[in-house]
């Protein structure tokens, strides 16, 4: 996939999507005694069978998802309380069939330079093969898959889901957030679409995220024009944005997890001319839509 699509900042995925990548997948940590193992490709797919031997009779968390796009930007946590999950005690975490990391809560990877990919003039593109989870329950109306920010924490961008202010599911929004401080304090751009009526919590799909912040963003569940986003932000960024860390899963308690992800790829760049052909080869191999 990276070999076709290239330019990409990061590649996180359970399978083998550069063809020259020669490393492991995610690295295993087991809760009975903290051990470590990474964990490799066997055929071009997560080599489960390692993870089950390794964690058998305790749960496996992933402490790094190693990047595959060639450029080191490995997500890791230290914080065993926020390792994600990729087998629970007897089962391999999976979604549609096929092994998914699972993020809850306040549970994220990191990593403090991809970001810094991303200036003044913000673009992006974000897929995502992921599942939110409906059994998951949390006051907060955000979740997000992948977030942006500065170690200050005054500046973020988030993709994800939302809900409605009043609403107990998180099925009826995809939301791209932007804020920043300035001197007369803090702006904050939601742009979200409560008139979708699709349920996001039942199978994997593909979230997908096109966005300039002085020109046009798009956002669409696989590849749907009926189940999209899009219009003009006018937002123009005037300084440097200076984001230095990037957050797979939960950003904060604000903008917290509840899904299962099983890829998720980030441009510093538009790639709308090619978003049919990458939506084709996603659901070639996860079967999404």
């Amino acid at each position: 996939f990276l070999n076709t699509y290239q330019g990409a900042v990061v590649g996180y995925s359970l399978r083998q999507i550069n063809a020259g990548y020669n490393g492991d997948a995610i690295q295993v940590r087991r809760a009975s005694d903290s051990s470590l193992q990474s964990i490799g490709f066997v055929d071009g797919e997560l080599d489960t069978a390692a993870i089950e031997t390794f964690c058998s009779g305790t749960t496996g968390y992933v402490s790094t998802w190693y990047d595959q796009s060639g450029n080191g930007n490995h997500a890791t946590q230290a914080d065993t309380a926020k390792q994600p999950i990729i087998y629970d005690g007897s089962v391999i975490t999976s979604d549609n069939n096929k092994p998914s990391v699972y993020f809850t809560g306040e549970q994220a990877l990191l990593n403090t330079n991809a970001a810094s990919s991303f200036t003044n003039n913000f673009a992006s593109t974000l897929l995502a093969v992921t599942q939110n989870d409906e059994t998951y329950s949390n006051a907060s109306r955000q979740r997000s898959i992948l977030s942006l920010n500065n170690t200050s924490n005054d500046v973020k961008f988030g993709f994800g889901y939302s809900r409605s202010d009043f609403g107990t599911q998180y099925n009826q929004k995809m939301f791209n957030t932007y804020s920043y401080t300035t001197s007369e304090g803090q702006v904050f751009k939601d742009y979200s679409n409560s008139a979708l009526l699709t349920d996001l919590t039942k199978d994997s799909h593909l979230y997908y995220s096109d966005h300039t912040f002085d020109e046009t963003f798009a956002m669409y569940i696989n590849n749907d024009d009926n189940v999209s986003l899009s219009g003009n932000s006018n937002v123009r960024l005037t300084e440097e944005l200076n984001l230095n860390v990037l957050h797979l899963g939960a950003l904060d308690s604000e903008f917290v997890a509840g899904h299962y992800l099983q890829e998720c790829i980030l441009y510093a760049a538009s790639k709308e001319s090619t978003r049919n052909a990458m939506a084709t080869d996603l659901d070639s191999h996860y079967n999404l839509y």
